[in-house]
């Protein structure tokens, strides 16, 4: 996927420069698809606490998931290392 980013900077970088809720903590996905379950102890979605306080256990999906948004983010950043090197070697 190429990147029209300067280098360094990620499209989560930008979302966060204009506010755009982020990834649910726990499960990675967008908010609105978020497949955490609601903790029994405070009812809360999402919240890393309920796994180390509340004996929440991550479920094979919300790992799937996370795994998958760790690729997306090193691919994020291998792009971003591509278009510098392409950058540097352009250079005159």
């Amino acid at each position: 996927m190429a990147s029209n980013l300067p280098p360094g900077c990620s499209l989560g970088d930008i979302e966060r420069a204009f506010g755009t809720e982020g990834p649910c903590d726990v499960c990675k996905k967008a908010t609105g698809d978020c497949i955490c379950p609601e903790c029994p102890l405070c009812q809360e979605q999402g919240n890393l606490t309920c796994y180390d306080e509340h004996g929440l256990k991550f479920s094979r999906e919300q790992r799937i998931s996370q795994a998958e948004y760790r690729i997306c983010e090193l691919e994020e950043m291998l792009d971003s290392a591509r278009y510098y090197l392409d950058w540097i070697q352009q250079e005159a």
